[in-house]
């Protein structure tokens, strides 16, 4: 009997070690954070991007409905403007979505929280970002939410992180450049 109480103590313990070497090696930067663009920033020194999630690019150009019709609008600045709202200065704290290798300069991918809120969940609720589906589906109930409701990007046309629109005199229609994977109209 004392002895099936030490072999479950031992393995008590060394399942207890794992957790705690496992949880350190995930451990990213934490400190004041500086949005870089949409889904990336400055965390500890060190650039972060967002898990599961995929913004505009800083200069990329949307359009959204106005009693006008369809205007044009710096949809990229406006999903970097909104991240760093949610970082206003506060404590960011990040967990590693991805094992860091030995290089320092490297991108690091993930999960980060200021104010115990997760970055890109509330990115995604407000419709400044967009659920990357083939890295998790983490977010895509959110996303769906924001397009239900036309938040941030779902209250016009925009061309998918990674495309762009094609617009001037003859083709002012927001439509996607050759080859993009489409433009995700309002619903």
């Amino acid at each position: 009997m004392l002895i099936r109480l030490l072999i479950i103590l031992s393995l008590v313990c060394t399942l207890a070690s794992l957790a705690v070497s496992e949880a350190k090696e995930r451990t990213g930067p934490a400190g004041s954070g500086r949005s870089i663009d949409g889904d990336t920033l400055i965390v500890g020194g060190r650039r972060v991007d967002l898990f599961a999630i995929t913004a505009p690019a800083l200069g990329q150009i949307c359009r959204e409905s106005t009693s006008f019709g369809l205007r044009d609008y710096a949809c990229g600045r406006h999903a970097r403007t909104f991240l760093t709202s949610l970082l206003a200065g506060r404590q960011t704290d990040c967990v590693l979505e991805k094992p860091v290798g030995k290089d320092l300069r490297a991108t690091l991918i993930a999960t980060c929280y200021s104010a115990g809120q997760d970055l890109a969940l509330a990115m995604v609720r407000a419709g400044w970002a967009l659920a990357a589906r083939q890295q998790s589906l983490r977010y895509e109930i959110a996303e769906d939410a924001a397009r239900r409701a036309k938040a941030g990007l779902w209250s016009g046309l925009f061309a998918p992180p990674g495309t762009a629109f094609v617009t001037g005199p003859e083709t002012n229609t927001g439509t996607p450049a050759a080859g993009a994977a489409g433009a995700r109209p309002k619903p």
